[in-house]
């Protein structure tokens, strides 16, 4: 093999086993794949899941592995493309800073679908989940944030290398076939943050998914590719930076999800509008402001705010998602900002849409000063009815690995999620399922639990 990026990458897939990887990182992955079954139950009912279920259904050739929320099995990578469509629909996903992307929500597709075919066990999902997502960040430390400053979506572009490392750590592959599964991996990378606030933002992690195992799969009958499709020329690298890197990762070395983590998220939309929600929420329990005392809001964003809350006037709950007047104009109304607050009525209704008339966003020249990060820090200026001015500010919302989510948190938020589909009972004894995931000598039993 030549001495490359993928080469590194090959040897850390092939060679990590479950005990070299540190405890807090399978504590992580097991808490992300506890909180993305429940996020794909309680998504797995949204039309662009059915809309994918029918394509996806129409094209397999097996009945392998289950589909979430749906009677029937798929072959194993339609069933994971349709389950990570499920588990991003509600945007309720956690959120990777490294990628400013979803990683979960292609590994675990992958990691759960293969695993339902060949009969692998909990330990053997943590690993290749875990294993799967520090490849992809590993590579996003190598080439962000000028993939995200470029308009690509972070987790269309690594969700592919995700879900392509992800499929050769499950199955055990060779050094030299992750090599080139990851090559493949890297010549269909891509999707635009145009879609955002549309159904093809979900599906994008489908799209990645699949093309992430079909690249997987290609190389098992026999196609190759370059082995610098990393940092050669017009490779990777310099595709999505603009400029080429002959940077290493160290892989194993030191692991990003120990070092960095994950957020996980309280709120079903896009987290750039969490550290302002946060604010409200805090300001209204509180008894500061109140729907009736408040005139009008001004939020003052860092540089990627606009790029990503692009509708300001959202009329359905796809739209809604990605719009910080909404997120605002819901927390004031409502008091909360929850899954039953995203409904084609509530978004419509006419206080709501009155009420984001009131709330205008732009770019703050200080927090534009901290570079392009996903974090979404935020400046509030709350005018009152009474002339009072309130100015506040958030860099961080809670889910944040510096601001964590207790056990507890994560528990709730996945019964909630899950009560929404499938009974009380069964929500229950999956998580027990989840929670004792590495002694589980089978998957399946879990998976049929989803359908």
């Amino acid at each position: 093999m030549v001495d490359s990026v993928l080469q590194d990458a090959a040897e850390f897939l092939a060679d990590t086993r479950f005990v070299d990887i540190p405890p807090d990182v399978v504590a992580l992955s097991k808490r992300a794949l506890i909180d993305y079954f429940g996020c794909g139950i309680a998504g797995c009912g949204e039309a662009v899941v059915d809309n994918t279920y029918r394509w996806a259904k129409a094209r397999s050739v097996a009945t392998v592995s289950s589909v979430i929320g749906k009677k029937g099995c798929l072959d194993a990578e339609h069933a994971a493309m349709c389950n990570a469509v499920a588990g991003h629909a509600l945007d309720f996903d956690d959120t990777s800073w490294t990628t400013i992307g979803h990683p979960t929500v292609v590994a675990a597709p992958v990691a759960l679908a293969l695993a339902e075919q060949h009969g692998a066990t909990g330990r053997e999902v943590l690993r290749a989940y875990a294993a799967g997502v520090e490849v992809g960040h590993k590579i996003a430390q190598l080439t962000m944030p000028e993939t995200s400053q470029n308009g690509w979506h972070t987790t269309a572009v690594y969700g592919v290398i995700i879900a392509a490392a992800t499929h050769a750590c499950l199955l055990k592959l060779d050094k030299e076939t992750i090599v080139n599964g990851l090559a493949i991996a890297m010549t269909r990378a891509g999707g635009l943050r145009s879609n955002f606030g549309t159904m093809t933002k979900p599906l994008h992690a489908g799209l990645a998914v699949l093309s992430g195992m079909e690249a997987v799969g290609l190389v098992q009958e026999g196609i190759t590719a370059s082995h610098l499709a990393f940092e050669g020329a017009d490779g990777f690298s310099y595709c999505f930076m603009g400029k080429a890197t002959g940077a290493r990762a160290r892989f194993g070395q030191d692991w990003d999800l120990a070092d960095n983590g994950l957020a996980f998220k309280l709120y079903p939309c896009c987290s750039g509008t969490h550290p302002a929600v946060d604010l409200m929420l805090r300001l209204i329990h509180g008894g500061a402001i109140s729907a009736k005392t408040v005139k009008s809001i001004h939020v003052g964003s860092s540089l990627l705010g606009p790029l990503e809350l692009v509708n300001h006037r959202p009329q359905t709950p796809v739209e809604a998602r990605f719009s910080m007047e909404f997120a605002l104009a819901s927390v004031l109304i409502k008091g909360q900002l929850t899954l039953d607050e995203f409904t084609e009525a509530f978004v419509a209704g006419r206080d709501v849409q009155e009420m984001m008339g009131r709330i205008s966003m732009d770019v703050d020249d200080a927090l534009a000063r901290l570079g392009f990060i996903g974090t979404a820090p935020v400046k509030l200026k709350i005018t009152l009815t009474d002339g009072e001015v309130l100015c506040v500010e958030n860099n961080l919302a809670r889910g944040n690995p510096e601001k964590p989510l207790q056990d507890a948190d994560i528990t709730t938020k996945f019964l909630n999620n899950a009560r929404r589909v499938v009974p009380e009972e069964r929500a229950e004894a999956l998580l027990a399922s989840l929670v004792n995931l590495e002694a589980a000598p089978d998957i399946r039993a879990i998976m049929a639990a989803t359908r």
